[in-house]
């Protein structure tokens, strides 16, 4: 190829490069172009959406429908929306002294000494019967501070709220009004039947013929039922009430479990039922818990399964589901071979006034609430109650209970008890007792209750202010006091005796009668000033129970070993540890004790009529240790009783005295009857 020919081409494909070049240039300018101009279209509708926007929030306070404002520290107004002049139309003219800013002009006083402080407050505030949420800031507006407001109406909110308070403020005076109606109702059935149910327990104890004594068994029986549906009833309103609470005390399972067992044993011999219990808990500790609801619980639980079992058995069973070193968990199983429950019955019977049919309640009676109280209690106590039942075949009820576990039971005392039977024959000869008490029936009760316990100088008072006159001049051991009375109630009764008793040596012992059984009747009576309360209907055993808590020395009184009978006149085996049967040793100790009993004799007849009672109480003292030391124990123990008597009516010193005099002669003579020629 010739040279000028390889020239004309490398031109050709120069310019094919140039032109290429040049348009490819070209097609990146357009292409810049168009992507430069899409960009720019993108950003001018981006800035128009950005000043909608800016418009829209810019109108925000506007167009909001509730009040926003802006104002400066001296009050006057930097913004406001249309809601401001609607709701407040005077706010721009009265400034601070409007009463929506109220204490505004104090905060403002603040952000003039202190521009860069920070206010954030909310608060509710009333104009012209509507109610207000204020929000309240601090902001910085051309380098002055000011104030940020917006007012929210809440005038629909505070309406409810009131509405809700005047609920709960009716719902309150409802439910004071059902717990006084229940005091009063417990008062009004309670002091009645603590008298019919005392009475007739006590007429029990005496000789009767069988026709009186079957009525006076139905009658007792009767009482005691209308008692124990009283009792379902408060229970279950204090469980309502939240108001029910458990009590923690040691108690010996065994011992609780014999009492329920041996409670409802005459009602199973009366059905000719076999109540059978399986005790399987192997150890001797005490436990700790409610032993009274628990007792209570067992005894709906078996009482029901009696109930409802014509023939066959009624069985309970005790045993350990889990225990550690600090808890255990019992489950007290309760099985019959009754009537049984329908299977779409059953969770119908835990239901409060519920029972599995109507045809139930018309032959076997009963309310339907204590199933209902038995689960309550069960929840209380962080148990739980389970029902596996077959229609007429049987029912088996599992209840398990958590108890902590308590000391250890002293076993040898135990077996000394079992062995001895020590018995304590029970005397209140030696106390000066007041019953306060406006129901006869109620002092006739305590007059029988003090007759039994051998009580001469106890005083009937149905006035309380007379009663007060008696205590400001004579000093009682111990007083009964009935809380509702209606000239003065027993709590102010209390008081006014806790005053006059302020500076003496001596506080009588008062104890409550009250009907009342709602929670914080015992809190009340000891604010009072009294020492404890019993609840209407209690017994003798409950009497004597809580005097002899206050009151050790009753305990003491009189004390015999079963396995003795009794007291003897002369214990001749102690005597002989001294004088080993030396006739001679024995002749000189009788005629020494005898030589000093008649000086204490002597002595105790003077203080009688000198109303030397301190006298009285030293020579006591001194003969009583002497017939001790022989071993004329009945001597002994009566010259005791004498000790402590304490400031009683002349005729109960003689009465001892002559008691006393007898006694001695008595035991003189078993002395001659050994044969022993004493002298005196």
């Amino acid at each position: 190829m010739l040279l000028s020919d390889m020239i004309a081409i490398d031109m050709q494909w120069a310019m094919l490069i140039a032109i290429g070049g040049v348009a490819i240039l070209g097609l990146i300018s357009s292409v810049s172009f168009v992507y430069m101009y899409a960009a720019l279209q993108r950003s001018k509708k981006s800035l128009l959406m950005t000043k909608r926007e800016t418009e829209k929030i810019a109108k925000l306070p506007v167009n909001n429908p509730q009040p926003m404002m802006q104002l400066d520290c001296d009050g006057q107004l930097i913004f406001s929306n249309e809601p401001v002049g609607k709701y407040f139309p005077d706010l721009e003219h009265r400034g601070f002294h409007h009463p929506v800013l109220e204490g505004f002009a104090d905060m403002a006083v603040t952000l003039k000494e202190n521009p860069v402080k920070k206010i954030n407050m909310t608060r509710e505030i009333n104009h012209e019967s509507k109610w207000y949420l204020q929000t309240i800031s601090s902001v910085i507006i051309d380098k002055n501070p000011a104030f940020m407001v917006y007012c929210q109406e809440i005038t629909a909110l505070k309406n409810l709220e009131k509405e809700l308070l005047e609920a709960k403020e009716r719902a309150e005076i409802s439910t004071k009004a059902k717990s006084d109606f229940l005091a009063n109702m417990s008062h009004e059935l309670r002091t009645p039947m603590n008298g019919i149910i005392g009475l007739s327990d006590m007429m029990l104890e005496m000789e009767q013929s069988n026709d009186i004594r079957e009525s006076i068994e139905a009658i007792n029986a009767s009482s005691k039922n209308l008692l124990f549906l009283l009792n379902d009833i408060l229970d279950l309103s204090k469980i309502e009430a939240q108001e029910f609470s458990l009590e923690r005390t040691s108690f010996d399972i065994h011992r609780l479990l014999h009492q329920i067992m041996k409670l409802l044993d005459p009602i199973a011999r009366k059905k000719a039922l076999s109540l059978e219990k399986n005790i399987n808990v192997g150890f001797d500790n005490l436990f700790i818990g409610d032993a009274m609801r628990l007792q209570q619980i067992l005894n709906n639980l078996l009482g029901n399964a009696l109930k409802f079992t014509d023939k066959g058995f009624v069985k309970l069973t005790v045993s350990i589901v889990k225990q550690d070193e600090k808890r255990v968990v019992l489950q007290f199983t309760i099985e019959d071979n009754g009537i049984g429950i329908a299977k779409d019955k059953q969770a119908l019977i835990f239901e409060k006034f519920t029972q599995a049919d109507i045809s139930t309640s018309r032959k076997y009676g009963g309310t339907g609430l204590g199933l209902s109280i038995t689960k309550e209690l069960v929840n209380l106590m962080e148990g739980t109650i389970t029902l596996d039942s077959i229609e007429g075949k049987g029912t088996t009820i599992a209840v398990c209970l958590p108890f902590k576990i308590g000391e250890r039971i002293n076993t040898e005392i135990e077996d000394h008890i079992k062995k001895h039977h020590v018995q304590n024959v029970i005397s209140l000869r030696q106390f000066k007792i007041m019953v306060v008490d406006d129901h006869p029936i109620n002092l006739l009760f305590m007059r029988k209750i003090l007759q039994k316990f051998d009580c001469e100088d106890f005083v009937e008072m149905q006035s309380p202010k007379q009663a007060l006159e008696l205590i400001k001049e004579n000093f009682y051991d111990v007083i009964f006091l009935d809380c509702q009375m209606p000239e003065i109630s027993g709590y102010e009764v209390a008081q006014e005796i806790r005053q006059t008793q302020k500076n003496g040596d001596k506080k009588s012992l008062i104890i409550a009668l009250t009907a009342n059984a709602m929670k914080g009747a015992r809190e009340k009576c000891l604010a009072a000033g009294m020492d404890d309360y019993i609840s209407k209907p209690f017994t003798s055993e409950k009497i004597l129970q809580i005097l002899q808590q206050y009151k050790p020395e009753i305990s003491q009184i009189k004390k015999k070993d079963v396995k003795n009978e009794r007291l003897l006149l002369m214990d001749w085996s102690h005597l002989d540890q001294f004088t080993e049967g030396d006739c001679q040793d024995e002749k000189m100790l009788i005629e020494t004790f005898l030589f000093y009993a008649q000086e204490s004799l002597s002595d105790m007849m003077q203080a009688i009529s000198d109303k030397d009672w301190c006298k009285w109480e030293a020579a006591a003292h001194k003969l009583g240790g002497s017939a001790a030391n022989i071993g004329a124990q009945k001597l002994s123990a009566l010259c005791k009783e004498a000790e402590l008597l304490r400031d009683r009516k002349e005729v109960i010193y003689q009465k001892y005295f002559s008691e006393i005099i007898a006694l001695y002669e008595e035991t003189k003579k078993s002395f001659l009857s050994k044969r022993i020629n004493l002298v005196g």
